[in-house]
Protein backbone atom coordinates (compact mmCIF):
# COMPACT_ATOMS: atom_id res chain seq x y z
CA UNK A 1 0.00 0.00 0.00
CA UNK A 2 2.79 2.25 0.36
CA UNK A 3 6.83 2.31 0.29
CA UNK A 4 9.60 0.97 2.99
CA UNK A 5 9.83 4.04 5.67
CA UNK A 6 7.12 6.10 4.15
CA UNK A 7 5.77 9.15 6.75
CA UNK A 8 2.26 9.58 5.35
CA UNK A 9 1.28 13.46 6.76
CA UNK A 10 -3.05 14.13 6.07
CA UNK A 11 -3.61 15.98 3.05
CA UNK A 12 -4.40 19.33 4.34
CA UNK A 13 -1.89 19.46 6.61
CA UNK A 14 0.89 21.89 6.40
CA UNK A 15 3.11 20.17 8.23
CA UNK A 16 4.57 18.85 4.36
CA UNK A 17 4.67 20.96 1.98
CA UNK A 18 3.87 18.09 -0.97
CA UNK A 19 1.22 15.90 0.72
CA UNK A 20 -0.99 15.57 -2.24
CA UNK A 21 0.86 12.08 -2.70
CA UNK A 22 -0.08 9.77 0.24
CA UNK A 23 -2.65 12.18 1.27
CA UNK A 24 -5.60 9.95 0.67
CA UNK A 25 -3.62 6.95 2.22
CA UNK A 26 -2.90 8.67 5.49
CA UNK A 27 -6.88 10.04 5.59
CA UNK A 28 -7.81 6.10 5.39
CA UNK A 29 -5.41 4.87 8.12
CA UNK A 30 -5.75 8.16 10.52
CA UNK A 31 -9.45 9.45 10.25
CA UNK A 32 -10.58 13.16 11.57
CA UNK A 33 -12.59 11.97 15.03
CA UNK A 34 -16.04 12.80 14.88
CA UNK A 35 -17.92 11.44 18.60
CA UNK A 36 -19.19 13.79 20.95
CA UNK A 37 -16.63 12.00 23.62
CA UNK A 38 -13.54 12.21 21.65
CA UNK A 39 -13.94 15.94 20.14
CA UNK A 40 -14.62 16.90 24.24
CA UNK A 41 -11.37 14.60 24.82
CA UNK A 42 -9.70 17.83 22.70
CA UNK A 43 -9.05 15.11 20.10
CA UNK A 44 -9.63 17.40 17.24
CA UNK A 45 -8.06 20.30 18.04
CA UNK A 46 -6.05 22.19 14.99
CA UNK A 47 -6.92 18.89 12.96
CA UNK A 48 -5.18 17.61 11.31
CA UNK A 49 -1.82 19.70 12.03
CA UNK A 50 0.76 17.66 13.13
CA UNK A 51 -0.88 14.41 12.47
CA UNK A 52 0.85 11.31 10.00
CA UNK A 53 1.43 7.99 10.28
CA UNK A 54 4.49 6.56 9.67
CA UNK A 55 4.75 2.59 7.94
CA UNK A 56 8.50 0.65 7.31
CA UNK A 57 6.43 -1.59 4.97
CA UNK A 58 7.13 -4.63 6.92
CA UNK A 59 4.51 -4.87 9.22
CA UNK A 60 5.25 -1.69 11.51
CA UNK A 61 2.10 1.52 11.56
CA UNK A 62 3.32 4.46 13.84
CA UNK A 63 0.01 6.84 14.38
CA UNK A 64 1.57 10.32 15.38
CA UNK A 65 -0.94 12.36 16.98
CA UNK A 66 -4.30 10.07 17.03
CA UNK A 67 -5.37 10.07 20.22
CA UNK A 68 -2.08 10.00 22.29
CA UNK A 69 1.25 11.34 20.87
CA UNK A 70 2.19 8.20 19.76
CA UNK A 71 0.58 4.66 19.46
CA UNK A 72 2.64 1.72 17.29
CA UNK A 73 1.24 -1.41 15.75
CA UNK A 74 3.11 -4.46 14.60
CA UNK A 75 0.88 -6.76 12.20
CA UNK A 76 2.23 -10.30 11.30
CA UNK A 77 0.63 -12.77 8.90
CA UNK A 78 1.48 -15.65 10.72
CA UNK A 79 0.58 -16.78 14.74
CA UNK A 80 3.99 -15.38 15.49
CA UNK A 81 2.51 -13.24 18.85
CA UNK A 82 5.75 -13.22 21.06
CA UNK A 83 7.75 -12.07 17.84
CA UNK A 84 4.89 -9.08 17.02
CA UNK A 85 5.34 -8.05 21.17
CA UNK A 86 8.85 -8.32 20.95
CA UNK A 87 9.48 -6.12 17.50
CA UNK A 88 6.99 -3.54 18.76
CA UNK A 89 8.82 -3.33 22.15
CA UNK A 90 11.84 -3.13 20.53
CA UNK A 91 10.91 0.00 18.42
CA UNK A 92 9.38 1.71 21.46
CA UNK A 93 12.50 1.32 23.97
CA UNK A 94 14.53 2.51 21.10
CA UNK A 95 12.56 5.33 20.47
CA UNK A 96 12.41 5.88 24.87
CA UNK A 97 16.24 5.87 23.98
CA UNK A 98 16.19 8.42 21.98
CA UNK A 99 13.67 11.08 23.54
CA UNK A 100 15.47 10.37 27.02
CA UNK A 101 18.94 11.83 25.58
CA UNK A 102 19.31 15.29 26.62
CA UNK A 103 19.56 18.43 23.69
CA UNK A 104 18.02 15.61 20.81
CA UNK A 105 15.61 17.48 20.17
CA UNK A 106 13.95 21.24 19.60
CA UNK A 107 13.83 22.97 22.81
CA UNK A 108 14.45 19.78 24.30
CA UNK A 109 14.82 20.55 27.99
CA UNK A 110 18.52 19.13 29.19
CA UNK A 111 17.44 16.02 30.78
CA UNK A 112 15.69 15.30 27.59
CA UNK A 113 12.13 13.32 27.32
CA UNK A 114 10.35 10.06 28.02
CA UNK A 115 6.47 8.77 27.96
CA UNK A 116 4.32 9.80 30.57
CA UNK A 117 4.66 7.16 33.49
CA UNK A 118 3.85 6.68 37.33
CA UNK A 119 5.08 4.02 39.30
CA UNK A 120 1.62 4.38 40.79
CA UNK A 121 -0.46 3.37 37.45
CA UNK A 122 2.58 2.55 34.88
CA UNK A 123 1.90 4.83 31.25
CA UNK A 124 -0.75 6.88 30.76
CA UNK A 125 -3.01 7.10 28.17
CA UNK A 126 -5.92 9.02 27.01
CA UNK A 127 -8.24 5.95 27.03
CA UNK A 128 -8.29 4.98 30.46
CA UNK A 129 -8.68 1.08 29.38
CA UNK A 130 -4.93 1.33 27.78
CA UNK A 131 -3.26 2.85 31.52
CA UNK A 132 -0.97 0.44 32.74
CA UNK A 133 1.35 -1.37 30.18
CA UNK A 134 -0.41 0.48 27.45
CA UNK A 135 -0.11 -2.52 24.95
CA UNK A 136 -3.01 -4.10 23.09
CA UNK A 137 -3.16 -7.85 21.64
CA UNK A 138 -5.57 -9.30 19.14
CA UNK A 139 -5.57 -11.95 16.92
CA UNK A 140 -7.78 -12.41 13.83
CA UNK A 141 -8.70 -16.29 13.57
CA UNK A 142 -10.95 -18.37 11.21
CA UNK A 143 -13.82 -20.07 12.80
CA UNK A 144 -16.32 -21.58 10.20
CA UNK A 145 -17.18 -23.93 13.01
CA UNK A 146 -17.66 -22.04 16.37
CA UNK A 147 -19.08 -19.29 13.93
CA UNK A 148 -22.26 -21.27 13.82
CA UNK A 149 -22.29 -21.56 17.33
CA UNK A 150 -21.97 -17.87 18.71
CA UNK A 151 -22.84 -18.77 21.91
CA UNK A 152 -20.70 -21.21 22.49
CA UNK A 153 -17.99 -18.70 21.14
CA UNK A 154 -18.75 -15.94 23.37
CA UNK A 155 -18.95 -18.13 26.35
CA UNK A 156 -15.18 -19.60 25.50
CA UNK A 157 -14.22 -16.15 24.90
CA UNK A 158 -15.08 -15.25 28.52
CA UNK A 159 -13.48 -18.00 30.05
CA UNK A 160 -10.24 -17.26 28.63
CA UNK A 161 -10.31 -13.22 29.29
CA UNK A 162 -10.79 -12.34 25.55
CA UNK A 163 -13.14 -9.96 23.70
CA UNK A 164 -14.46 -11.01 19.94
CA UNK A 165 -15.53 -8.97 17.68
CA UNK A 166 -17.10 -10.51 13.95
CA UNK A 167 -15.13 -8.77 10.96
CA UNK A 168 -16.58 -7.78 8.03
CA UNK A 169 -14.69 -9.63 5.59
CA UNK A 170 -16.06 -10.99 2.31
CA UNK A 171 -14.87 -14.19 0.33
CA UNK A 172 -13.55 -13.88 -3.60
CA UNK A 173 -17.40 -14.55 -3.91
CA UNK A 174 -18.47 -12.09 -1.79
CA UNK A 175 -19.94 -14.01 0.96
CA UNK A 176 -18.79 -12.91 4.62
CA UNK A 177 -16.20 -14.70 5.72
CA UNK A 178 -16.22 -16.58 9.65
CA UNK A 179 -13.34 -14.48 10.84
CA UNK A 180 -13.40 -13.16 14.61
CA UNK A 181 -11.07 -10.88 16.06
CA UNK A 182 -10.31 -11.40 19.77
CA UNK A 183 -9.00 -8.83 22.22
CA UNK A 184 -7.39 -9.46 25.51
CA UNK A 185 -9.37 -8.28 28.12
CA UNK A 186 -6.55 -6.87 29.89
CA UNK A 187 -6.34 -4.74 32.91
CA UNK A 188 -3.81 -2.32 34.40
CA UNK A 189 -2.14 -5.01 36.37
CA UNK A 190 -0.92 -6.96 33.28
CA UNK A 191 2.43 -6.93 32.07
CA UNK A 192 3.06 -7.04 28.04
CA UNK A 193 4.00 -10.32 28.35
CA UNK A 194 1.22 -11.17 30.37
CA UNK A 195 -1.01 -10.37 27.58
CA UNK A 196 0.89 -11.97 24.85
CA UNK A 197 0.42 -15.26 26.84
CA UNK A 198 -3.04 -14.90 27.55
CA UNK A 199 -3.42 -14.15 23.56
CA UNK A 200 -1.55 -17.19 22.75
CA UNK A 201 -3.52 -19.61 25.05
CA UNK A 202 -6.47 -18.12 24.02
CA UNK A 203 -6.29 -18.50 20.26
CA UNK A 204 -4.97 -22.03 20.75
CA UNK A 205 -7.85 -23.08 22.46
CA UNK A 206 -10.25 -21.78 20.51
CA UNK A 207 -8.38 -23.31 17.30
CA UNK A 208 -8.26 -26.25 19.19
CA UNK A 209 -12.03 -26.34 19.71
CA UNK A 210 -12.29 -25.57 15.93
CA UNK A 211 -9.91 -28.81 15.23
CA UNK A 212 -12.40 -30.89 17.41
CA UNK A 213 -15.37 -29.73 15.72
CA UNK A 214 -14.28 -30.94 12.52
CA UNK A 215 -12.74 -28.04 10.56
CA UNK A 216 -8.64 -29.22 9.14
CA UNK A 217 -7.78 -25.76 7.52
CA UNK A 218 -5.53 -23.19 8.70
CA UNK A 219 -7.01 -20.98 11.37
CA UNK A 220 -5.02 -18.41 12.39
CA UNK A 221 -5.12 -15.47 9.88
CA UNK A 222 -3.63 -12.19 11.53
CA UNK A 223 -2.28 -11.13 14.66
Amino acid sequence: MVGHHDIIPLVISTTFLDPEKNGQVAGHLLQEPQSGLHLSGGLGRHWPQARGVFTNGKGLVAWINQADHLRLAYQREDAAVWQALESTLRVEQGLNNYLKAPGRLILSKARGYQFSFTDAVGYVTFCPANVGSAVQASARLLLPRLAMEEAKLKAMCRQLGLYPSRRRELSDTGERKPVWEVTVAKHMEMSPEDIAAALAYGCRKLVDEEWEMGWSCENLVKS
